[in-house]
């Protein structure tokens, strides 16, 4: 996760030194993002809107191929039948109309991926129950 400095520096304007760039430029060469990096900026990405171009284009940026998969990952494993700390299960409930209130629509958006939920991707689910 070296390139997370990188990205720190360029998404939230963070003041690297000349020095720390050097150092974090030549570990990022060393030590290539391996598979579940690359699949955890997959995901990142699929939920927020935006990804890591420093993890993305890694052999653009850096002159190195990331570390490839051997074959396609795994899909992400289904949400836990078991219910969580606060009582509500992962289901087939996808529409706001079905959530009895905000917590149960923010475990759904956060823990079981409905992302329809929040429609303006503002990371609120269900803005008529989440005021």
């Amino acid at each position: 996760m070296r390139e997370a400095h990188l990205y720190m520096e360029e998404t939230y304007g963070f003041d690297l030194s000349r020095q720390d760039q050097q150092l974090y430029t030549a570990w990022s060469r060393q030590d290539p993002p391996d598979a579940w990096e690359i699949e955890r900026i997959r995901r990142i990405k699929a939920i927020q809107g935006k990804g890591n171009r420093f993890v993305e284009d890694y052999a653009r940026i850096f002159g190195k191929t990331a570390a490839a998969p051997a074959k396609p990952p795994a899909p992400a494993p289904d949400p836990p039948a078991a219910p969580a700390a606060d009582g509500f299960t992962c289901g087939s409930k996808r529409r706001c109309g079905e959530m009895a209130g905000c917590e149960e629509a923010k475990f759904y958006l956060t823990q079981c991926g409905v992302e329809s939920l929040d429609r303006d991707k503002d990371g609120v689910p269900c803005e008529a129950l989440c005021r």
